[in-house]
């Protein structure tokens, strides 16, 4: 997979989105009360090739590559 900035190809950092699990305190209703402190968290699912994904430094859109 290869991310590109329209406007530039020397910029090479991009934001997308990603699927990151951490454990929360609820109360008995299954509603938020706080991060666990201790949480460990982890990357359920990474950068996907569908998601859109914008240029850090100028905001485009970038295209990208499978």
């Amino acid at each position: 997979m290869k991310a590109t900035c329209p406007e530039d190809p020397k910029h090479r950092t991009f934001i997308t989105t990603v699927h990151v699990a951490e454990e929360w305190v609820v109360d008995r209703n299954g509603d938020f009360l706080e991060v666990y402190e201790d949480t460990v968290r982890e990357t359920t699912h990474g950068p996907h090739p569908d998601n859109e994904w914008v240029c850090q430094i100028c905001g485009c859109c970038a295209t990208v590559e499978r």
